[in-house]
Order: structure tokens, then C-alpha cells, then sequence
């Protein structure tokens, strides 16, 4: 009688180890997208990263910061600004919009969910909001201090708006 061992995959060619890099490739390939959106020229991006606030207006920055790797960098939010469409924004990339002052609602929307960040804006004042893209479609928004959104601009760029 003949006894016939079969381990591992079922492929006798392949070694456990080269299966397992197989597989780790092609999982990898699954999440590996990346998003584009328009990026905005380098004078507008440096103008923008010096946070000047026009005169009798508040400015509102939505940063795409963080999240859950490797999915943060697959999704582009839509964005919008007290309910009028402004653009969209990927992985280390940010907007930034003159408002007026009073209520600002900031909607960020990657698909079938959303985040909403609502804010008194005053004049004169800038507000930070980071975007966070999460796995199967998710995103988080909340309001940041300033010191914490000039660490995350100097690793994003400007894309436009519209």
C-alpha cells in the first residue's frame, strides 16, 4: 500500500515560503491603490502653508492626514463646505477655503459613508479639520489645533478646490 502526503497548499512543486510570498503579493496588490486628485501649482501651496487669514474673513483647512494604512492612501473624500461642493482631497493632501463668519459645516464624503465637522467660525481666525480614511470606505473628521495642522501640512500638498 502507498501512502501519499500532501502538506501545505496543495502545489507539491512550491515550498511553504514561496506560497506565502505568493500570497503576501497578491494581498498586497489588492490594497495597494493610490489616489490622485488635481494638485495645485507649488506658489499656491506655499502661499496657502503660510495660514494669512483676508481681512473680515475666517479660513477653514481640511487636511487628508492618517488613518488606517494601507487604506488612507486608496480613498479621495469629497468635500464640501456648507453644502456647496468644494473639490476633493487624498492621502497628504489638503484644501483651504475663505468663509465667513458664523456656522461652517464641513462634510467629507469617500463613498457611501461621511464625516461631518461643524464650527463657529470669527473673522480672522483659522480652523484646522483632519480627514481621516479608514478601511471598506470609512472616514473620520474632527477639528485640530494649529500646531498639530502645521506638522501635518509639511508632509501635504495643496490640491485645488473648486
Amino acid at each position: 500500500m502507498t501512502i501519499v502526503k500532501i502538506c501545505g497548499s496543495g502545489f507539491p512543486h512550491m515550498k511553504s515560503r514561496s506560497l506565502s510570498l505568493v500570497l503576501l503579493a497578491v494581498v498586497g496588490f489588492a490594497f495597494s491603490g493610490c489616489a490622485s486628485v488635481p494638485m495645485a501649482d507649488s506658489k499656491a501651496d506655499s502661499d496657502a502653508k503660510k495660514i494669512e487669514v483676508p481681512s473680515g474673513k475666517a479660513l477653514v483647512y481640511v487636511i487628508s492626514y492618517g488613518g488606517s494604512a494601507p487604506f488612507g492612501g486608496t480613498w479621495v473624500n469629497q468635500i464640501s463646505v456648507n453644502r456647496e461642493n468644494r473639490g476633493a482631497i487624498a492621502y497628504k493632501t489638503y484644501q483651504v477655503y475663505p468663509v465667513e463668519s458664523g456656522p461652517v459645516t464641513v462634510l467629507a464624503t469617500p463613498g457611501a459613508t461621511q464625516a461631518v465637522v461643524k464650527l463657529s467660525a470669527e473673522a480672522g481666525k483659522a480652523y484646522f479639520i483632519q480627514v481621516k480614511s479608514l478601511a471598506f470606505g470609512r472616514v473620520a473628521a474632527e477639528q485640530v489645533n494649529e500646531a498639530t495642522a502645521r506638522q501635518f501640512l509639511k508632509e501635504c500638498s495643496l490640491a485645488e478646490s473648486l
